[in-house]
């Protein structure tokens, strides 16, 4: 069932019409997240355009990771922006899952999403078994010991800061 808002041509209702949810097409999906971001921006609404953002890095690393990659750091910035530590943690939940970073900096990460209080590593976008997977990887490349260590560094972090190294990703190949 369609609620009337949810028809209505406003900046939030074409950002939830971009969720990859409820539209098959990628192109489609994108070219309305685009028109919902440049509408946002214009209000400004910080956590739309982050969602958005979002919504747009998960259809993107079907077909363009690098892609993916900045549109999660720009969701990144958003959120850091407004101090939403969800939206923080879904989006470098998913710049985790989508880089597959060094075991180093994926403990990193593991430690400053962990530190997120109102959400855990595994309440992210990441698909089923991805972050017990990444951070078995991680554990088994660095040793119990030091992934802690560097999971403790990364929790200690504030949120920006241990998401900060989220950057480092970008500039991976």
């Amino acid at each position: 069932m369609t609620l009337p808002t949810q028809q209505a041509d406003t900046p939030y209702c074409r950002s939830r019409k971009c969720d990859r949810r409820f539209l098959d097409d990628d192109d489609l999906t994108l070219r309305t997240a685009e028109e919902a971001v440049e509408l946002l921006k214009r209000i400004p609404m910080e956590e739309g355009i982050g969602f958005t953002l979002l919504i747009m890095a998960l259809t993107l690393r079907r077909r363009d990771l690098a892609a993916a990659r900045a549109t999660l750091l720009e969701a990144i910035d958003h959120f850091e922006r407004i101090d939403h530590r969800m939206g923080i943690s879904q989006a470098v939940s998913t710049l985790v899952e989508v880089t597959r970073p060094d075991p180093e900096l994926a403990a990193r990460l593991i430690g400053g999403l962990r530190a997120l209080d109102e959400v855990t590593f595994a309440a992210g976008p990441i698909e089923p078994g991805v972050g017990d997977r990444i951070t078995a990887q991680a554990m088994a490349a660095l040793g119990k010991e030091r992934f802690a260590e560097l999971v403790a560094e990364g929790a200690e972090a504030r949120p920006g800061g241990a998401v900060g190294a989220g950057w480092l990703l970008f500039d991976r190949p």
